[in-house]
Parts: structure tokens; sequence; C-alpha cells
């Protein structure tokens, strides 16, 4: 508490300091330039444990929502592992390093079980769920977008949602008189695990070496590769064989929030961008570092300023009274781009991850080089299920 109190009153001090600079009439000498951007480079050191708090913040509420799950009976995931499974899980464990340095050669016919050989015909193993979970969670951890919008794990490779499209109406019945019948209107939607693969060349002698944490390395290598696809996906996937993007959904960006200015963002209309989402969402702004960067010299008026500093670590430096999130995929200032979005990310987009983990042993390949390659699969996929969640801010004149 004392180290976040402390990172505060400094980021405070800085950010009084760059607007000072910034205002001053001699800003454009090459000493202000030189000042502004040691004082941006510090801001930015800064801005990373603010976002530690805020995504701290984010994810102790998905854990307090996981919570009322479970107590509600859904604890689909510890019945799936099991109370008694311990020493199966440390004897798969074992079996699967085998696996890794040796291939099908160092494990026996007994101990192929463990692997759980569902698809050997394709020349791989599906990995147990205790140990998909271990490359799993460090991803949640790193990107953005597990600790922002919702996720659901699924088995099946699709996760499908019945969404109610309309209310029913309310009528006024007169003494005597005969009610009107009406119903809402409901629709389904379906979010696909789409396959998600990245390959991970090891040498033969890393494999073989002691002192060598062969299974950390290739889990940190898999969990950076998935995690940046994740996030670029957020913002900009297709949607078809990969997540669907938030400024790739058509109702989105249709309805987009202008910026009232052709190549820029202005502080009246972000602040008016707050008031366009319906009273029981809980939003936040996302965007990326440069347009932080940006808003912290943005003015609401002659003194007020849209970005103000955090208090403490239960209240994290806010935009215009919300807090937000540095989402690297998010677009730059420019003209015709969406360098902002606001929204409940936790009810507007929803992220299907499949349970289920591949992984190939392939030493043949590169095998004159002395290079095994594993290719892990899993199923990955993300839709925008509520538009009426998010809003798109968009550099436009109107």
């Amino acid at each position: 508490m004392d180290d976040i109190k402390k990172m505060l009153e400094e980021q405070g001090k800085l950010v009084n300091e760059l607007r000072s600079t910034v205002e001053s009439k001699k800003a454009d000498s090459v000493e202000s330039k030189d000042k502004i951007e040691k004082i941006t480079a510090r801001l930015a050191e800064l801005e990373e444990k603010n976002q530690e708090v805020v995504k701290n913040m984010k994810e102790k509420e998905s854990k307090e929502e996981e919570l009322k799950k479970e107590i509600k009976g859904l604890e689909a995931s510890m019945a799936r592992v099991g109370s008694n499974k311990t020493e199966d899980t440390l004897k798969a464990k074992s079996i699967l390093e085998k696996f890794y340095k040796k291939g099908d050669r160092g494990v026996s016919i007994e101990e192929v079980k463990y692997l759980r050989t569902d698809v050997d015909s394709a020349g791989g193993y599906l990995l147990r769920p205790d140990v998909s979970n271990m490359i799993i969670k460090p991803i949640i951890e790193i990107s953005p977008v597990r600790a922002i919008a919702s996720t659901v794990q699924t088995a099946s490779g699709s996760v499908e949602h019945i969404l109610e499209s309309s209310l029913p109406t309310a009528y006024r019945v007169g003494q005597g008189g005969t009610t009107t019948s009406s119903q809402g209107a409901y629709g389904q939607v379906t979010i696909q695990a789409h396959p998600l693969t990245a390959a991970v060349p090891i040498s033969i002698q890393q494999l073989n070496n002691a002192a060598f944490n062969m299974e950390s390395e290739i889990n940190d290598a898999v969990v950076r590769l998935f995690a940046y696809t994740e996030g670029v996906e957020f913002v900009s996937g297709t949607g078809i064989n990969q997540m669907e993007g938030i400024t790739a959904n058509t109702t989105l960006v249709a309805n987009y929030y202008p910026s009232t200015v052709a190549n820029d963002i202005t502080a009246d209309s972000i602040i008016k961008l707050s008031g366009e989402l319906k009273t029981g969402y809980n939003p936040m702004y996302i965007f990326n570092r440069k347009t932080a960067a940006l808003m912290k010299c943005l003015k609401t008026g002659s003194t007020g300023y849209l970005w103000q500093n955090g208090l403490s670590a239960a209240a994290p430096s806010t935009v215009s009274g919300y807090p937000y999130m540095i989402v690297p995929s998010m677009a730059d200032v420019d003209t015709s781009t969406y360098p902002i979005a606001f929204g409940d990310f936790k009810m507007g987009y929803k992220v299907a991850d499949d349970i289920r983990l591949y992984v190939v042993r392939d030493e043949y390949s590169s095998a004159k080089s002395g290079i095994v390659e594993f290719v892990f699969t899993k199923g990955v996929g993300g839709k925008v299920i509520d538009t009426s969640a998010i809003k798109l801010y968009k550099c436009s004149a109107s």
C-alpha cells in the first residue's frame, strides 16, 4: 500500500509538471521538449503499475462472480478434475515430461493411457485438464482480454447463448377488459472456439539438459504467442476462423460515437461518450498507451482535466471518473480510426475457451538441425454478445 501511495504521488506530480510545461509559452523550446520526453517516459513506467491495480481490481470482481456461481452449484471444473486424482495427476505430469524429451519411444504402452490418446491417429495427445490449466492460467494474467471480458470454458468446441432480443409489452386493461397477449423475443448466438496454434522449436541438447527447465520455457513461449493473438483479435479479429473483434462488429461500427474532429480526440466528446450506455452496466475505457499519453493533457474546461490521478489501490487513476485499461492493440489516434472503446466488456464480450489442449512432438521436420518442434493447438473464440454494452469512439467530424 505504501508503494502504491508513493507511486500515485509521483505520478500526480509528474502529470502536473507535464501539463505546466505543455501550457507554457516556451513549450516548443529544445529544453522543454527534452523535459516533456523524460516526463512522458517516466509516466509510462508508472502507468504499468497503475494498470496492475486496475487489472487486480477487475480480476477480483471476476473471482467474486465465480465464487457466486460455485455457491449456486456450478462447480463443473472441480467435477472434471475430481478429488481423488492426485496420484494420477503426478504420474501424468511425469509421463508427459518423458513424452516431451523422447516422444513415443520414451512412453510405455501402459503409460500411454495417462496421455489420453483420444486423437493419436492425428499424432497428437490431449493433455489432462490440470496440465492444460498450467498454460491457460498465465494467459489470463498476461492478456487484458481475459481480465476485462467474460470467459466460459467448453469441452465441445463451441458455446451457445440465448439472448433476449426484445421485451414483452405491458398493457393497461380497464374493468371487464381483455388482456392482450404479449411476449418477448429470443435469439441464439453461437461462439466457435476456433483452433489456435503455436509452434515452439527447441534443440535436442536443451531437452536432454537436466539443468534446463524445458517445461517452463515452452509454456512461457506458448503463453506469449496465445496472449498476443487474443489481444489483437479482440480488437480487430474478422470472426472468420478467429475471434470477432469489437471494431469488426457491424452493429458497433454502425453506431460509433464521433470525436467531432476528423483526426483527433476531444475531452468533451470523451465525456459525452460515457453517457451513451444504459444505467446498470459497469463500464470502463480501453485505449493504447499513446492515447493514454494524449489524455493526460486534455482539459474539460479552463482548469479541469479529463485524466485524474488515483487516490489508492482501491481507486486507481481514471478518465472522466471511470477506470481504464491499456489495450496495446487499439488503434492510434488518426483519421477515421477507433482509438477508444467504452463499455462493460464482461456483459458485452464473451471468450469461449476450449479446455482441451493438444500437443504434437515433431522430431523429423528439422532433424538435420537437431531441432524438435512442439506444436500446441487449442480452441479459443470470442464474440460481441451484447452490442448495447459497448460503444466505439471514432476519430470523425460527425
